[in-house]
């Protein structure tokens, strides 16, 4: 899934998330509802991942910040993002 921003999601278990490099540079933030956390780069400000309220055990990792071949997605899903409550309801039934 990707956003207007270029953010390719991928979701990962907390557990299985690993990093290279660069998680010093990692710096956390919050927005309205505080309940999910992005985390941004202190170096060049991109968001390689966060960990939104609607997967609490997951991360969605920004596919296009990841070295090549180390992250691969095996679904794809459309999602629209004008109706976030909607669509997270409708994958909620699908699981």
């Amino acid at each position: 899934m990707c956003d207007m921003t270029g953010y390719e999601h991928v979701f990962v278990p907390k557990t299985d998330l690993r990093f290279l490099s660069g998680e010093d540079h990692m710096t956390e933030y919050r927005f309205n509802t505080g309940q999910a956390v992005h985390m941004f780069c202190q170096s060049c400000g991109i968001k390689p991942l966060y960990q939104p309220r609607s997967h609490p055990d997951a991360w969605s990792v920004n596919l296009r910040c990841v070295q090549g071949n180390t992250l691969k997605a095996e679904t794809r899903i459309a999602f629209d993002g004008q109706d976030w409550e909607g669509n997270i309801a409708a994958l909620k039934e699908k699981t």
